[in-house]
């Protein structure tokens, strides 16, 4: 009976044409028919790294190793396809060695079942994991150049950008693709204006504006694909990030040259002002009501229980020991405070009541924003900086780098370089920015029909919407609702701010 051979083929990228798939199987067949042996399947995993994952973690070889009473022998192109690690061989030798299995390389003479071939297996292995190593002090190398000289190391530019080649062959670069740039600039304006993702996601999608991906494919010369679209995550992974700065980032920390000077890989897509604005409005939507998913109490802090004054909570009455329909309800004895009658009521009229009035009385109004004139403001780049040498010394005196007299001098440059800027920046003048209140264009209805519940209730609340529920006999509630407006913020000053509502739910 001839010999039962799995072909194994590996690729760390599959763009690489000098050790291609097929030409690792050509390899393996005219080895295997030299040696009378029959191929009866093959592990074939690309783009698999050898220094990552062991024979045991790839996808198809672990698959033929969990059969090993259908084959006899292993077969490689060459033994840095098979592994890269001296332990991960040394263990491999052990495990074939237990089931009486071979492990043959179509091209250099390796076969354990021979001394002489354990021997060389064991010394082409050792020279494989060298020169593993070696690959990743070059790429580390080079990614950590790159990243110093604002270079782009390749890949999807992000979106805003597109990577173009530096003059007289220095690498690449990233540009300014201007109609995604402007279409970031849009998106920032709308989000310090306080519209909500999704809403912004909508008026993109109105308008046919590539998403992302399109984008891209739009660039590239490909066909765009018209199902996939702009969404909220969309929107919020573009305007959340930094890249949009052109700043380079290395593991969560900003990038700076030896003179303090933030890296940038590209133009700035917005400026410092526009960036702060962004983060006041990041700010303001991270506090804990926000953080709600859509499914959450769609008038969390606007209904209140009209004894206690209280927050009323969701919850749901049950019929025959299943929800039946959703109520708010008051709990402040389960929280241990006072209540003298406490109420529920159905949570979809309140819901429909709150909305009909709201719209009623301010869906015809324009929605005014915040327009920030930038004062002089350095605090933020004096704490980036402040950070950067907190890190630079817990690097040196903590993780014990920096070593050495060239460390040393390194250190001492760049935190010379740190301190310097620092002090300039300390010594600048602090001037407060001043605020005025514009129209958007749009109204509360238009908002409000384009918001998802999140945005909704945040309206509610920013318009100090205040509904109580109290009891008033058999079956009914009776409710009392207060909404009130800042002037000169969000309303028109014909417009009486304050009212008061009766009705019955």
């Amino acid at each position: 009976m001839s010999e039962r051979v799995i072909g194994v083929i590996r690729l760390s990228d599959k763009t690489d044409a000098t050790t291609s798939p097929e030409r690792q199987r050509a390899s393996i067949t005219s080895a295997a028919a030299a040696r009378g042996a029959a191929i009866i399947g093959w592990a074939e995993d690309i783009d698999v790294s050898a220094s990552q994952k062991s024979p045991w973690e790839r996808p198809e070889l672990s698959k033929w190793l969990a059969r090993s009473e259908e084959w006899d022998a292993l077969m490689f192109w060459r033994l840095d396809r098979f592994v890269r690690r001296v332990s991960d061989f040394a263990e491999m030798i052990k495990w074939c060695q237990a089931r009486d299995k071979n492990l043959i390389s179509a091209s250099e003479t390796i076969d354990i079942r021979s001394p002489i071939g354990r021997v060389i297996a064991y010394i082409v292995s050792a020279f494989a994991e060298m020169e593993a190593e070696a690959i990743r002090e070059r790429v580390t190398g080079s990614h950590d150049y790159l990243r110093k000289n604002g270079r782009w190391g390749g890949g999807l530019a992000p979106y805003g950008y597109r990577a173009d080649a530096i003059p007289n062959g220095k690498g690449i670069r990233l540009a300014e693709d201007p109609d995604a740039a402007e279409i970031v600039r849009e998106i920032a304006r709308r989000v310090i204006a306080r519209e909500s993702y999704v809403s912004i996601a909508a008026i993109l999608n109105e308008r046919s504006t590539p998403s992302p991906t399109n984008q891209r494919n739009i660039n590239a010369g490909r066909p765009v694909d018209p199902k996939v679209v702009w969404s909220s995550n969309s929107i919020a992974s573009i305007i959340q990030s930094e890249r949009i700065r052109g700043r380079v980032e290395f593991k969560g920390d900003v990038v700076r040259d030896d003179e303090a000077n933030v890296v940038l890989r590209g133009p700035e897509l917005v400026d410092g002002a526009t960036w702060q604005a962004l983060e006041r409005e990041f700010q303001r939507r991270r506090l804990p009501d926000r953080r709600r998913a859509a499914s959450a109490h769609p008038l969390l802090g606007v209904v209140f229980c009209g004894s206690c004054q209280e927050r009323m909570y969701q919850g749901w009455a049950t019929e025959r020991g299943r929800p039946d329909r959703r109520t708010y309800v008051c709990r402040s004895r389960m929280r241990g405070r006072r209540c003298e009658r406490p109420t529920s009521v159905s949570a979809d009229a309140v819901d429909e009541y709150a909305k009909n009035e709201f719209l009623s009385r301010v869906g015809s109004w324009p929605v005014k924003i915040e327009v920030i004139e930038e004062g002089e403001d350095h605090r933020p780049e004096i704490e980036e900086l402040e950070q950067a040498l907190d890190r630079l010394e817990t690097d040196r005196y903590e993780r014990g780098l920096f070593e050495g007299e060239t460390g040393a001098h390194r250190f001492e440059r760049r935190h010379k370089a740190l301190s310097a800027k620092l002090d300039r920046l300390n010594a600048l003048p602090y001037r407060a920015p001043a605020s005025t209140w514009v129209e958007t264009g749009r109204t509360y209805a238009q908002e409000w029909n384009a918001g998802d519940l999140i945005e909704q209730r945040r309206m509610l609340v920013d318009a100090g919407c205040h509904i109580k529920v109290k009891p008033s006999g058999r079956g009914k509630r009776d409710i009392c609702a207060r909404l009130s407006f800042t002037l000169g913020r969000h309303t028109d000053t014909s417009v009486a701010p304050d009212a008061s509502l009766e009705g019955t739910l």
